[in-house]
């Protein structure tokens, strides 16, 4: 193939232009006989570039663009043998019916495999989370997913890419659900910034927690959707574990007071931690009151909902 396009570019791109002249007046996913480049067929055969192709057993080709938007972006080449004259009426009837469907997947796979090729690391960060991710275009159509995502879409069936690959709930009601969310995704900021968010039911009885937030351009995922938004969904059935090191490290909380901490996100009482630790209540009151400073928090279940933020099951 390198061989013949260095020998034969000028013939190549004078003959792909004959073929563009050809589809420009039509937005059909047509295929094009090689019969569109020439009149005289003595005069084909003595062409440079079709000799070469004969002395590797081929002569006629065929050719389809499968994107009239850009007639540079697709296109698909048949090759025939020497042994057999151009494409026929028949085949090329066959091959219509299949070419639509084979051109709207390149269209709706193309920005995904360049994300992935650009963008690995990206994309692997995101099948480490323990929280299920998927990307939408502003079309609601599925440009990227992890694979909690797609573990969850396969356990429970409450949402599924239909086969224009757009976001869909099983549940009508569910379906309005989102379908609200998402009308909403540009007014963020009445819901105090925080993204929206709806638990879903499962037939087995678990929640999905299901939050959309807008997008407006995503480069670190090599494309911008303008307008699309990214889902995130929430297995409740899972454990919820806290990142207490991580959170003492951010709070510069001391050992004790960290094993204080660690027991009191269980909800136990001054007592209880104190009999757990061996430690006097006075102690455990003063080690509660430090932590409630170094955190900034008024009281200990403003506390534990802060320890949220430190979730250690997020990433697996």
């Amino acid at each position: 193939m390198d061989t013949y396009v260095d020998r034969f570019i000028e013939q190549e791109l004078n003959d792909r232009g004959h073929a563009k002249q050809a589809v420009a007046i039509s937005d059909r996913i047509e295929v094009l006989s090689d019969e569109v480049t020439y009149t005289d067929y003595s005069e084909f055969l003595r062409r440079d570039n079709v000799s070469y192709l004969r002395e590797l057993g081929l002569r006629h080709r065929a050719i389809s663009f499968l994107n009239k938007d850009n007639l540079n972006s697709s296109q698909l080449t048949f090759q025939f043998g020497d042994n057999r004259g151009p494409i026929t009426k028949d085949e090329v009837r066959n091959v219509e019916t299949l070419l639509p469907h084979i051109a709207k997947a390149l269209d709706l796979g193309r920005l995904v495999y360049q994300a992935k090729d650009a963008h690995r690391g990206i994309l692997s960060a995101m099948d480490r989370l323990a929280i299920g991710v998927c990307v939408l275009d502003r079309f609601g159509h599925v440009t990227a997913q992890n694979n909690e995502f797609e573990r969850q879409s396969e356990c429970y069936g409450v949402f599924f890419a239909n086969p224009s690959s757009k976001l869909c709930f099983r549940k009508p009601s569910d379906q309005l659900k989102f379908d609200e969310l998402n009308a909403n995704a540009q007014n963020n900021g009445k819901f105090g910034a925080r993204p929206r968010k709806e638990a879903v039911a499962t037939r087995t009885g678990e929640v999905l927690c299901i939050e959309v937030s807008p997008v407006q351009h995503l480069v670190e995922l090599g494309f911008e959707p303008h307008g699309g938004a990214i889902v995130f969904s929430t297995d409740t059935s899972k454990p919820i574990t806290v990142d207490l090191d991580s959170a003492a490290k951010y709070f510069g909380l001391s050992h004790a007071e960290t094993k204080t901490a660690q027991l009191l996100s269980q909800g136990l009482t001054n007592n209880k931690i104190a009999q757990k630790l061996d430690r006097s209540s006075e102690t455990i009151k003063f080690h509660i009151k430090a932590i409630l400073s170094k955190t900034r928090c008024s009281n200990r279940t403003q506390f534990v909902r802060l320890l949220g933020n430190f979730r250690g099951d997020l990433i697996e």
